[in-house]
């Protein structure tokens, strides 16, 4: 639940963002529904349906990371609004490459899957507690991807540089560091030092920083992937509301940083 403004408090930068991620999220939904998509025979590979999920998906880890920023969880928030970033990415090497790009999906797609099943069979402890049927299965799936090319992992470095949002690859580093992984950067959050000496938290309180910058990048990277989405999709109805989701956003960031960017909008 959002605390609730009382009295004559002063609203916090979240309590005026809040508004706009509903919006952000209504029109997500409203872009979804009007969009005109044909299947073609590329079927679920087709780089407009692809756009459309990741724009559902985005949607879906925005929503997390809203609901964790009220809870003043801002790790765990960072985690998410980290995966709204790399939806973003993807999104931007779909827009610039279309089928080529999907192609590179599968490739990394298929990497995986040998990945995890070479690892599988190479691991004792895991191995030996597959049935044998399982075991039969995952040959058959194993020699079937080694007569398709060779898959390659897609990196987000490399995916964000390939698109027109390779700026943004630095507030993902940013959260993979000091959230998604446990970094000596990470880990002392839970160790301070004051005037007092040093402390350990267990659950250390973040600050109002911390809370309104992840909820604001979390916004950029969601409206940036929409504006991408909706072209790619033949600009909707609901798409004409994005440059005026985009100008609140900017004027609701001049008014809590100035004019310093923080992340980059659409």
């Amino acid at each position: 639940m959002r605390d609730e403004m009382k009295g004559s408090a002063v609203p916090t930068y979240r309590d005026k963002l809040y508004p706009l991620c509903e919006r952000l999220g209504q029109t997500a939904l409203q872009i979804a529904s009007q969009c005109d998509i044909t299947i073609t025979e590329r079927g679920f590979a087709e780089p407009k349906i692809l756009a459309l999920t990741l724009l559902c998906r985005t949607l879906s880890n925005f929503k997390g990371t809203v609901s964790l920023i009220e809870s003043n969880l801002v790790v765990e928030a960072r985690v998410l609004a980290r995966c709204c970033f790399e939806n973003l990415f993807i999104v931007g090497g779909l827009y610039e490459n279309g089928l080529a790009f999907t192609e590179r999906m599968k490739a990394d797609d298929r990497a995986g899957k040998t990945g995890r099943i070479k690892f599988a069979f190479e691991t004792g402890e895991i191995s030996e507690r597959l049935a044998e049927e399982t075991k039969d299965e995952m040959k058959s799936a194993l020699e079937h991807m080694k007569r398709l090319p060779k898959g390659t992992l897609l990196r987000p470095k490399e995916v964000s540089g390939e698109g027109m949002f390779k700026e943004m690859y630095l507030v993902y580093s940013q959260f993979s560091g000091d959230a998604a992984h446990p970094t000596l950067m990470a880990l002392s959050r839970h160790w301070t030092i004051g005037d007092d000496g040093s402390h350990f938290d267990v659950v250390p309180t973040p600050t109002e920083q911390q809370l309104d910058e992840t909820l604001h990048l979390a916004c950029v990277a969601f409206l940036s992937l929409m504006v991408a989405v909706n072209e790619m999709l033949g600009c909707t109805d609901a798409g004409k509301m994005l440059p005026q989701l985009n100008s609140e956003l900017h004027k609701l960031q001049a008014e809590r940083w100035g004019e310093q960017d923080i992340g980059q909008g659409v």
